[in-house]
């Protein structure tokens, strides 16, 4: 409610609607308070140091929400052409991105294999290129460790290939 214009303080009373009657009060107020006095305006903040000291804050001008953002709701704005596009080529994107993991997997197990492979023939090659001596258990109780390091027996694995294993703890290669 706003006291209507003109009128005397006590009795006339114009009925408004409440948002319409708060701005009409608020400009009134504000015509008021510009009156200026010397520089300074009565009722105008000056823009100096924010009351809670911290001097890296920035007033704000502009309301958050009216704030043009990309991304945000870019989706909205876009047409179908153009989401179809940007899809086709995410879409090429992850493909190029799974042939490339599937190279690089492929290449890996290459170098497993041939590594294995590698590791077999050595272990051929020693067992081809060694000489077995039997030894009695008698014999075995007297040796020291280091000699018992040596030691190995012949076992034949899954394959039906003879391989040589170490007897005694690990041995050294």
């Amino acid at each position: 409610m706003v006291k209507a214009k003109g009128s005397s303080g006590k009795g006339a009373v114009a009925t408004a609607s409440k948002g319409v009657a708060v701005k009409q009060a608020a400009e009134a107020e504000a015509e008021a308070e510009v009156e200026v006095e010397g520089e300074l305006a009565v009722g105008v903040i000056p823009s100096g140091l924010a009351k809670s000291g911290r001097v890296w804050k920035t007033k704000q001008t502009t309301r958050f929400s009216v704030i043009k953002r990309s991304g945000m709701l870019n989706h909205l704005n876009k047409s179908f052409e153009l989401k179809q596009a940007e899809r086709a080529a995410h879409q090429n994107m992850k493909e190029l991105e799974r042939e490339l993991k599937a190279e690089k997997k492929a290449k890996i197990e290459e170098e497993k294999q041939v590594r294995e492979e590698r590791q077999k023939r050595r272990l051929a090659n020693e067992y081809k290129s060694s000489t077995f001596q039997v030894i009695k258990p008698e014999t075995m109780k007297s040796m020291s460790k280091k000699q018992l390091r040596m030691v190995r027996k012949t076992s034949m694995n899954k394959n039906g290939v003879v391989e040589l294993q170490p007897l005694y703890g690990t041995s050294k290669k």
